[in-house]
């Protein structure tokens, strides 16, 4: 099912290179990858696995691609070009800031919540870097995946309930282990946020303990004819991740707090 119109010469620029290893990384034969390879009717990638591929392809630049722009690479070539101009561009905003496409002003909107755990700081630090554990932690995490990783970063892909509604999106996670803080910051847009990020910052206390505080920062999507995601207006939409992200906020820092101690009394003494 290979394009019949697209050149099969060998592509070496750097971007064909590294789609062709995130391809590999991905467990696809590298026999059956060519520049004129159908990405989906060939190697039955999916939009997520494209947001995936571009998210390690572009590690290290600054830049992120949505997940629509994706959508016009038919081929492997198609893909390498599009990552290859994408990456050459200048950032026209400051990483993690997203650029509004409507032309009007949309405020990011701020929560923040913390708890005192009767944990040190190194196992604390521990549960908030174990990301894979997130899933099996935190009752609105259905899934959290890392798709790559390195010594100061992860890029991670995670499906959660956000108020009765599920919702994938690919992060990437910026690791200070000397100053102890996360920063995350989704690189596709969610169907109800135009941009989320925050942190996860841990404090050593006294007395052994250990303060853990999780950021948002967020900007609801503008309506489309009048609603977000196709079905709800920005008054529903707002009411529904306020209430998603303080119920997510509370259970998420219960569940870090009871692991982390549980950690603690299990660990040898001494």
């Amino acid at each position: 099912m290979t394009d019949p119109t697209a050149t099969d010469a060998p592509d070496h620029t750097a971007g064909y290179e590294r789609v062709r290893a995130a391809l590999i990384a991905m467990d696809i034969d590298p026999a059956r990858i060519r520049p004129g390879t159908l990405l989906r009717a060939d190697l039955d990638v999916d939009s997520t696995e494209l947001v995936e591929i571009a998210a390690a392809v572009m590690a290290g630049t600054g830049r992120r691609v949505h997940g629509r722009t994706l959508k016009g690479a038919q081929t492997v070539a198609d893909l390498a070009r599009l990552l290859d101009r994408e990456a050459a561009d200048p950032p026209t905003v400051p990483i993690g800031i997203t650029a509004t496409r409507t032309g009007e002003d949309r405020p990011v909107i701020h929560t923040e919540h913390a708890t005192t755990i009767d944990a040190p700081v190194e196992t604390v630090w521990e549960v908030v870097c174990d990301v894979e554990g997130y899933a099996r932690l935190f009752p609105a995490t259905l899934e959290s995946e890392i798709v790559e990783e390195g010594a100061d970063y992860q890029v991670v892909r995670r499906v959660v309930d956000v108020g009765g509604q599920v919702q994938a999106w690919v992060s990437r996670r910026e690791i200070d282990a000397a100053n102890r803080v996360v920063a995350y910051h989704q690189i596709d847009r969610a169907p109800l946020v135009d941009h989320m990020g925050g942190e996860w910052r841990v404090y050593p206390l006294r007395g052994g303990r250990t303060q853990l505080v999780v950021t948002h920062d967020y900007v609801i999507r503008a309506p489309e004819d009048g609603l977000i995601a196709g079905k709800f207006t920005e008054e529903e939409a707002a009411e529904l991740l306020r209430t998603g992200i303080e119920r997510s906020g509370v259970e998420d820092l219960a569940a870090m707090r009871g692991e982390a101690e549980r950690r603690h009394r299990l660990a040898p003494a001494g």
